[in-house]
């Protein structure tokens, strides 16, 4: 090869070089600027509570400045749900915000929010959240979803709106890396009743319906028919009702229950009966000490409130019967398990 050959083909081979070295560069960049648009794409924001809300964090990250979730933040601290709303899910979280916590009752809700009361907030705000991811526009109108908390929530959808229990979504679709949420205005609220004898009482039943389907509350029941009190129960009232247990009837003397249940002592037995009964709706909280009540059979109940314990005293000397599951939420009032049967006077 020439002198002048050697010249050119070095030429050529600069060249060369330098436009591989031009075109990479530009390939570079344009792969570069593909990925920003394609995360861009990706990770989309919008404004909630005039927080900054972008998909591609999680639920609490998200939340933790939206100017409206602020009870919502508070409440996941203290029933320790943060961590698992950390995690990578997806879940659906029917969010309620400060104006559904500010629905409430003031006592209720700072009562809801205190820290001893942790287990109870934990029930209620895992009854908001579903597992799974959730779109506005895979909810179908009579779907049934189950809440983490292990109740189920019904859908109902129109062409505008959209419900869960009955309650509407005021915002939707706020999407986040472990799941999606959808915020709501009232606070649902799931059956958190406590269990008697093993069986669940439900807040959409009746005094009579719940109590018929408990075991350990045969005798009650068998003495409500053998009255004729069944259908009085049923009724509107509401009612509060110290409901002695099976246990409970069994410390009356040998051969008293089944007496009471002849026909021809069914006077006794109502008035035996309506002496448990007390018009109007008595929680727990609602009892004071030295407190009394006039039962439906028109005599006298004293409350016994020491610390924790709340007793019940008759007007028979030494008769006090501890409530031993109290707050059972029925339809038509509240029923408290005694474990004494309670002894009127007449």
């Amino acid at each position: 090869m020439s002198k002048k050959q050697v010249i050119i083909f070095s030429s050529i081979l600069a060249l060369i070089v330098i436009i591989g070295a031009v075109f990479g560069t530009t390939m570079v960049r344009e792969n570069s600027a593909q990925e920003e648009n394609k995360t861009t794409k990706e990770v989309g924001e919008r404004i909630v509570g005039g927080a900054v809300i972008s998909s591609g964090a999680d639920i609490v990250e998200n939340f933790k400045d939206a100017s409206n979730l602020t009870t919502f933040n508070s409440a996941i601290q203290i029933a320790e749900l943060k961590t698992s709303l950390r995690e990578s899910g997806p879940f659906t979280v029917f969010a309620p915000t400060d104006t559904a916590f500010n629905e409430l009752p003031v006592e209720t809700r700072d009562d809801l929010l205190r820290t001893e009361n942790k287990n109870t907030l934990q029930e209620i705000l895992k009854y908001h959240i579903v597992s799974g991811k959730y779109l506005t526009s895979e909810l179908v109108d009579g779907q049934v979803l189950t809440t983490l908390q292990g109740q189920d929530l019904k859908i109902s959808k129109t062409e505008d709106k959209l419900l869960v229990d009955n309650v509407e979504v005021s915002d939707s679709d706020v999407e986040h890396s472990n799941g999606i949420s959808h915020l709501i205005d009232n606070i649902l609220e799931p059956d958190l009743n406590p269990t008697v004898g093993g069986t669940s009482m439900l807040r959409s039943k009746n005094i009579v319906e719940n109590t018929s389907s408990t075991p350990n509350l045969t005798s009650f029941v068998a003495s409500l028919k053998a009255a004729e009190l069944t259908e009085a129960l049923e009724g509107v009232g509401p009612f509060t009702v110290f409901v002695p247990d099976n246990d409970a009837f069994s410390k009356l003397p040998n051969g008293v229950v089944d007496n009471l249940l002849k026909p021809e002592n069914k006077q006794t037995l109502t008035s035996f009966l309506t002496y448990h009964v007390v018009q109007g709706k008595y929680l727990l909280s609602d009892f004071t000490d030295d407190q009394q009540l006039t039962t439906l059979n028109g005599e006298k109940l004293t409350i016994i409130a020491k610390d924790s314990l709340v007793s019940v005293k008759s007007e028979t000397p030494d008769n006090v019967s501890v409530i031993s599951t109290p707050n059972v939420i029925q339809s038509n009032g509240i029923v408290h398990i005694v474990d004494t049967p309670l002894l009127p006077r007449s």
